[in-house]
């Protein structure tokens, strides 16, 4: 695949992606009304977040540091195992803290209890963020 195309591809990609969202927008918007717009946009806030924390904020580094050690495999291994090591850390940690601050976070960004459960389901979910958020990068 040439340069041309490539270009050409993600180009196009970029434009249906961002008209998929305005239409998602559009049909949630009208679907549930400002104010769950307001809280579904809390909740993506949250949501992104909790991947942040999830992954230890270790996503550049790891870019920067497999892009280091391109050329000797073993160092890569160690490096991918010591990330590995450190977003389960970081995604446990995270994970039992907002497990047991559920209630608050709540009614800190909802203004309302009635979200502790997804709150709780993001804090099961921790694990399989963190390591979306390393394969992601």
């Amino acid at each position: 695949m040439n340069l041309k195309s490539a270009g050409l591809f993600i180009g196009a990609s970029t434009i249906l992606r961002l008209l998929g969202g305005v239409l998602t927008v559009k049909v949630i918007a009208t679907s549930i009304g400002p104010e769950g717009l307001g809280q579904l946009g809390q909740l993506m806030s949250l949501l992104t977040i909790c991947v942040m924390l999830a992954a230890g904020g270790t996503q550049n580094g790891v870019v920067i540091g497999l892009a280091q050690r391109a050329q000797d495999k073993v160092a890569q291994a160690r490096f991918w195992s010591t990330t590995c090591n450190l977003a389960v850390l970081a995604s446990g940690t995270a994970a039992v803290a907002i497990l047991f601050g559920a209630i608050p976070l709540s009614q800190l960004v909802f203004k309302s209890p009635h979200f502790v459960g997804v709150i709780q389901l993001f804090a099961l979910l921790q694990l399989a963020l963190g390591f979306a958020a390393q394969i992601g990068r």
